[in-house]
């Protein structure tokens, strides 16, 4: 699956390796795998997460924003302002600071999306 997300001045994520998506709307957190249905979504201010197809988990902070699943192999992320990072909790302590959140974040990124080793 290809993992996009966008600001209005950069690309800052171009992913085309990942497995799993983790992100956050006004209903909580939720999840998205390969072959998911088309979906569209509006974010809080919150943290995308996700899995590489090499097992490593990736970060990105964004201060709300539009997600897009289309055609079950692409997730888009269109955001104000992103951060990415592979440190959950230095991204939830930027997301507070620099993102105007102070809220921390409910998801989790469940082990049973990590491929065996």
């Amino acid at each position: 699956m290809r993992l996009l997300i966008t600001t209005p001045t950069a690309v800052v994520v171009d992913d085309p390796d990942v497995t799993a998506v983790r992100a956050e709307d006004e209903t909580g957190s939720f999840g998205i795998l390969d072959r998911h249905a088309d979906f569209l979504t509006v974010l809080t201010v919150s943290v995308v997460a996700w899995h590489r197809a090499d097992s490593r988990r990736r970060y990105c902070a964004v201060r709300r924003g539009v997600l897009r699943v289309e055609g079950g192999s692409e997730v888009a992320v269109a955001t104000r302002e992103a951060i990415v990072g592979d440190d959950l909790i230095a991204q939830t302590l930027l997301q507070g600071d620099r993102l105007g959140g102070g809220h921390v974040p409910r998801m989790t990124m469940p082990d049973s999306h990590v491929a065996p080793a």
